[in-house]
């Protein structure tokens, strides 16, 4: 049979008798989790990641949110976890959390503000309720009903939101790169033969910047540097860097607006030095080059490391 990386998903479809959609399909709905790439090894590759494996062209992309998640493709999210292990990409889940909802809710008010929509049109907060009693429940699910066309928060974060946006919004240094940009590009290309992607949040081609909002505990510069070497910031800025290559010719200059989560709702701009970039293309030669091992059929550790390591 021939070699994962050269199989599309239209031979893989072909092997299995079933169109491309049919797969496609079977995929999502979790009918099928795996197939036989080999007959002389007992490695059993996820379907997934033969899908993935299909080239794409390099371009750029106007969508939503949730036609970006489900492109079959490598993103920064998926490098961290490689980063760390094949089994921490191959158990990576994908539900959305209640901190992840309300960065979402951020990146929204900006935009709506920015287009001089009003947030609330778009976003709401449950009314506080005793849930334990009958008229409680009754007035939450009325409220549920009255209010299904919009995305809904707690009150706690639907204040932080309003309060995060207000700040940023009102630090200058941000409107200059807000102003005149690309709002939720999407960039599609090929690195290395691998289907890659990103959704960058503001882009300003002319000066070649992308601007990356990001909400922390800590926006100081020692507090934000922590969470940008805990949570591989510098790792989403080069992949990021590298998409944009691709598909505008230009390494681009790569800027993080911060905002901290809870009063006093303060702002920072950061850059990063070419030395945490440097580190960061090493993370991502090391992850792209254990993703190609594996879906070449390589027998390689999905776990931290091979054999027995001392610790010193």
């Amino acid at each position: 049979m021939q070699n994962a990386n050269l199989l599309s998903s239209s031979q893989a479809a072909e092997m299995l008798n079933l169109s491309v959609d049919q797969l496609r399909k079977m995929i999502q709905k979790g009918e099928i989790q795996s197939i036989q790439v080999t007959d002389r090894s007992p490695h059993v590759i996820p379907l997934g990641e033969v899908i993935k494996h299909t080239p794409h062209q390099v371009r750029k992309a106007s969508m939503s949110f949730d036609e970006y998640a489900d492109l079959d493709a490598m993103n920064a999210s998926s490098l961290k976890k490689l980063s760390k292990s094949l089994n921490h990409y191959l158990c990576q889940d994908t539900e959305q959390t209640a901190p992840m909802m309300k960065g979402v809710a951020l990146h929204d008010f900006v935009e709506h503000k920015f287009a001089g929509r009003d947030f609330e049109n778009f976003y709401t907060y449950t009314p506080t309720v005793d849930k334990r009693t009958k008229a409680g429940k009754e007035i939450l699910d009325q409220f549920m009903r009255e209010n299904s066309h919009l995305k809904i928060l707690s009150e706690a974060d639907y204040k932080d939101v309003v309060e995060m946006g207000n700040a940023i919004l009102s630090n200058p240094d941000f409107w200059k790169f807000l102003k005149n940009a690309d709002v939720e590009e999407v960039i599609l290309w090929n690195h290395e033969g691998i289907k890659s992607k990103a959704r960058l949040d503001y882009s300003k081609k002319k000066e070649h910047v992308i601007t990356d909002l990001k909400t922390c505990q800590d926006a100081s510069i020692r507090g934000f540097r922590s969470s940008a070497l805990r949570y591989l910031y510098h790792l989403q800025a080069q992949w990021y860097r590298i998409g944009y290559r691709a598909v505008h010719g230009t390494l681009p200059t790569f800027i993080f607006a911060a905002v901290e989560n809870h009063p006093p709702y303060n702002t920072a701009l950061y850059s990063l030095s070419d030395e945490l970039l440097d580190q960061a293309q090493d993370m991502i030669n090391r992850s792209i080059d254990l993703y190609k091992r594996f879906i070449d059929g390589e027998l390689v550790c999905k776990g931290y490391h091979e054999g027995i390591m001392e610790i010193l």
